[in-house]
């Protein structure tokens, strides 16, 4: 039984390493430990998370576009499944035999591309900005697109989920991007805020 066991603990074990990893990289370009919080719940589950919302922007698109129905299909199965590997909160409950080394690999370049990216940044972390959003002015931009984007793209989704989407119905797709349009902007407007204003509650870890 032992035996048999050993490669899913070896796989747990590299899986909470990576994710130990990842959050003290993101520990250093975070302001706060409530910032190092989202942002480790948010990358441990981005690349999943982003092909989830790939995927329904391609969905309610094909309701104007037939032609992109191929597209969503593809991205449904082989995208997902991909997806899955490289996500570090999924990695806590695929137990299949068949990809396990794949996973352990998976956790191990998560370990050997953020620990020494995370000390480098840490010696070059600025002080002064801490309690911001980042510590590093040069991500700001970077990051206020991303985090716009991924919650237009959130707000687009949840306000299609459980309709019924009928081809030439493009009542769906106005409410689709009305939502994105609003959950967008007020992302956009939080982030430009939490950029400027620091916020310190608790430690890094």
């Amino acid at each position: 039984l032992w035996p048999e066991l050993l490669p899913f603990g070896v796989q747990m074990y590299t899986a909470f390493l990576a994710l130990y990893t990842l959050t003290l990289f993101l520990g250093t370009i975070s302001g706060s430990a409530v910032f190092q919080a989202a942002f480790s719940f948010i990358f441990s589950f981005f690349p999943l998370g982003i092909i989830l919302l790939l995927i329904q922007f391609l969905s309610i698109h094909s309701i104007i576009f037939p032609q992109l129905l191929e597209a969503y299909w593809l991205a449904a199965g082989s995208f997902i499944r991909m997806a899955e590997k490289i996500t570090l909160l999924t990695h806590f409950s695929l137990f299949n035999s068949d990809i396990l080394w794949q996973l352990i690999v998976i956790d191990l370049i998560y370990t050997a591309v953020f620990l020494p990216w995370g000390m480098y940044l840490y010696s070059k972390n600025n002080v002064e900005y801490n309690g911001l959003l980042l510590v590093f002015p040069s991500m700001q931009t970077f990051f206020t697109a991303g985090i716009t984007i991924c919650f237009a793209l959130l707000g687009g989704s949840m306000s299609t989920v459980g309709s019924v989407l009928r081809t030439g119905d493009t009542s769906s797709l106005t409410i689709y991007y009305l939502s994105t349009l609003i959950v967008g902007g007020l992302a956009y407007l939080l982030t430009k805020k939490l950029l400027k204003q620091p916020i310190r509650i608790g430690r890094k870890l």
